[in-house]
């Protein structure tokens, strides 16, 4: 008898896990669809970004930066505002992925604002900021992944590369 209680027991345990580790995996594919899904916008503005500052183009500088900081903005909200799964280290994957998006937005709106200066010595000021975030890239992008790798290695599964 008590044997079989035990063997229930972990059968139950075992999917309880098995249901965690979806439940985790699915949140991580959700964010990452939605970090994903601004790649295509993300280059195109890099392209255009490209053209306009060096045509000294700053209205469509600082357009075409505050359409971008308005969707990095609108996908902020939507991870804010759901809720991370109850399971081992969801809040830290959730709060790297704000983190990271929130860098993304203030970098186009250091572009708008730069765009919107009205004299060469503002934009030299704002310039200096340019740089400094810039340079913050790869310190952000690695700190989501890292977030993402201790989420996936906490409930067991894997991140799909792409």
């Amino acid at each position: 008898m008590k044997s079989r209680i035990l063997i229930a027991l972990a059968c139950i345990s075992l999917f309880g896990i098995g249901c965690k580790s979806k439940i985790a995996a699915d949140y991580s594919e959700t964010i990452t669809k939605k970090e994903n899904s601004l790649a295509p916008q993300i280059e195109e503005t890099r392209k255009k970004l490209v053209k306009y500052f060096a045509l000294s183009d700053y209205d469509s500088v600082s357009s075409i930066s505050g359409q971008m900081e308005a969707r990095v903005d609108s996908l902020l909200l939507q991870i804010k505002n759901k809720p991370a799964p109850k399971v081992p280290e969801a809040e830290n994957f959730k709060q790297a992925s704000i983190r990271y998006l929130t860098y993304l937005k203030n970098m186009y709106e250091i572009y708008k604002n730069y765009g919107s200066q009205t004299s060469a010595q503002g934009r030299m000021i704002v310039q200096d900021e340019m740089v400094t975030i810039n340079s913050q890239e790869e310190v952000m992008s690695d700190y989501l992944k890292n977030a993402q790798q201790n989420f996936a290695k906490a409930n067991g599964f894997k991140v799909k590369r792409k």
